[in-house]
């Protein structure tokens, strides 16, 4: 028999905390042994022992997950329960998914709603790709600060994939505290891929640190380019790393939520052959990425505390779009979408999802097409909904929770309200306003996964100012010429909800008190022209005064759309061109 030969073979071997039953074959160079095997795992923490049905968390305690143990943290190390690579590290830092060599995933999540902190109070000491053997440190955590900004700090151990690879899990008896020198837990796997971490690790090309020299970072329009350049290699794993983080590149909301800044160095790793063509495509157009001044967060704030003042029932916020109205203020009311939340047939959850997502497609390309060359804000925004809505990371969050059990509305709500999360955890005002755009394909999506009876349209009989919390586009295409003028809570100048308003000439007042949204039904006076102000409780000169404003202003608008067409000649007869490049 050759070297090239199947080797058949029936042994066992007690190794490494595996007990393996080889019952099939290997194949020289292929990295790949079929067995039947246990594994143990070893507590990655020293602590409390927590029965994972008593975790104050029904996603953890009924299993959706995955199933396992829990431990309340007497230490801050956290250390590796087997031996693995590591496969992910969430953006938040709390979460950290080991590939075992055998091929199931186990998840450590520190902490019960620990995503909120946005990374703070987390040391990781690993990144996504590592080598790691039983007992590593993966990171550490400063409990006293995570504990008094948490529910709790238990962390669940979790098999994530036990019905896939049809697992089996066997809690080992022990102490109430913890012993780290002694497995916790058997993972019963039955027949396995063993897979060969050192091999499969060859073809996979890490770049030298790259300079991001873009002004404002690689917000919504780089990495939408980035983006575009990595779907181009569907059989490629394709990821930017930023010290101990990382990010799918052929994800813009993955991408996004790294918070890239500029001057930030940061590195690509490309998985596949061919890496380094890839890596040269994708610094060279990191390296020419260039700014625009509107792109700037710093020329146009966000509100501070200042701004959102209020006086004598005048609202101060920031001017999103400059105009002026008089109007009954009506609060702008949302879509509020009923769904169960466990489904029995994941399947056909499944199933509903696909259809719906390729429906909204279909729709939106077509939508695009219909635009003219001059809609070009509006074509940017669409086609910004549609990468979202087929963004992999977001469709993966939501296949996975389908697949535990999840209605497929549940799972996609959950899976967006993770992304809005990731993106408020940046801390950056470019990312934080792409949160409405997320909301927006939300709102689609489940009006399609839950009937279009959710879908409600305000109409309104006299002009009105809508005040809402914050809007979607949509909402924004959608509104009918009776809609005056915008009030938000949220909001910001740079957000597709706010040259939305600029390209339809409709005055916008973004970060107002929230107090504003207990105003209703009374005759206000939204300046964003020459003031900041939503005046809403105007006197009788104010409001005849503001009244005269809006009248000089429609006239000037009007004669100024009257006369466009107009030849522009000078008193003494003389043609001048007046030309425009769109």
């Amino acid at each position: 028999m050759s070297q090239n030969d199947e080797i058949a073979a029936v042994h066992l071997i007690n190794c490494d905390g595996y007990v393996k039953i080889h019952t099939n074959s290997m194949f020289k160079g292929k990295g790949v042994v079929m067995s039947f095997q246990q594994v143990k795992l070893f507590p990655p923490l020293k602590g409390v022992f927590v029965d994972l049905a008593k975790v104050p968390d029904p996603v953890f305690a009924e299993k959706m997950v995955g199933d396992g143990f829990a431990i309340d943290p007497l230490d801050n190390v956290l250390h590796s329960p087997i031996d693995g690579k590591i496969k992910s590290i969430h953006r938040a830092k709390h979460a950290i998914t080991i590939e075992s060599n055998l091929g199931f995933d186990i998840l450590i999540h520190v902490g019960l709603e620990t995503v909120s902190l946005g990374g703070e109070g987390f040391k990781v000491k690993v990144k996504e790709g590592d080598l790691v053997k039983t007992g590593d440190i993966l990171s550490e955590f400063d409990i006293a600060y995570i504990s008094e900004r948490v529910v709790a700090l238990i962390t669940p151990v979790l098999v994530t994939d036990i019905e896939e690879k049809q697992l089996s899990v066997e809690i080992l008896p022990h102490d109430t505290i913890i012993d780290l020198s002694k497995p916790i837990m058997i993972v019963n796997c039955g027949q396995v891929t063993t897979i060969s971490h050192v091999e499969s690790s060859q073809n996979s090309l890490e770049s030298e640190l790259i300079t991001v020299p873009n002004t404002h970072g690689i917000h919504a329009r780089p990495a939408a380019q980035l983006n575009a350049i990595a779907r181009k290699y569907p059989n490629h794993e394709i990821v930017m790393l930023k010290g101990e983080q990382s990010g799918n590149v052929k994800s813009v909301v993955s991408l996004l939520s790294l918070s890239v800044q500029y001057q930030d160095q940061i590195k690509i790793l490309v998985k596949g052959d061919g890496a380094q063509a890839i890596i040269d495509e994708l610094k060279a157009a990191l390296l020419e990425m260039h700014d625009d001044e509107s792109e700037n967060p710093n020329a146009n704030p966000t509100a501070g505390e200042e701004d959102s003042k209020v006086e004598n029932g005048k609202y101060h916020g920031v001017v999103a779009s400059t105009g002026m109205a008089v109007a009954k203020l009506v609060q702008q009311t949302g879509v509020q979408f009923k769904y169960d939340r466990f489904a029995a047939d994941s399947e056909a959850e499944l199933a509903k999802l696909e259809t719906t997502t390729k429906t909204l497609i279909t729709e939106l390309e077509t939508e695009i097409k219909a635009l003219t060359e001059f809609d070009v804000a509006h074509k940017n925004i669409l086609s910004a909904h549609l990468m979202i809505l087929t963004d992999p990371e977001l469709t993966a969050n939501t296949k996975n929770l389908i697949m535990r059990g999840q209605s497929a509305p549940f799972a996609w709500d959950k899976a967006t309200d993770e992304s809005c999360k990731a993106l408020a955890a940046t801390g950056n005002a470019l990312l934080i306003e792409r949160q409405s755009d997320l909301l927006d394909v939300r709102d689609r999506v489940l009006t399609g996964l839950c009937g279009s009876e959710n879908k409600v349209i305000q109409e309104y009989t006299e002009n009105v100012i809508l005040v809402a919390e914050d809007y979607t586009p949509s909402q924004v295409i959608a509104l009918s010429d009776k809609v005056k003028g915008l009030v938000s809570v949220r909001g910001g100048v740079t957000s597709h909800v706010s040259i939305l308003a600029r390209t339809r000439g409709i005055p916008l007042l973004v970060g107002v008190a929230k107090e504003v949204l207990q105003e209703n039904s009374k005759i206000v006076v939204l300046d964003t022209l020459n003031t900041a102000i939503l005046n809403s409780c105007p006197n009788e000169q104010e409001l005849t005064i503001a009244n005269q404003l809006v009248a000089k202003r429609e006239e000037e608008l009007r004669v100024a759309q009257e006369s466009s067409s107009l030849a522009a000649t000078t008193s003494d007869g003389i043609q001048i061109n007046c030309l425009a490049n769109i």
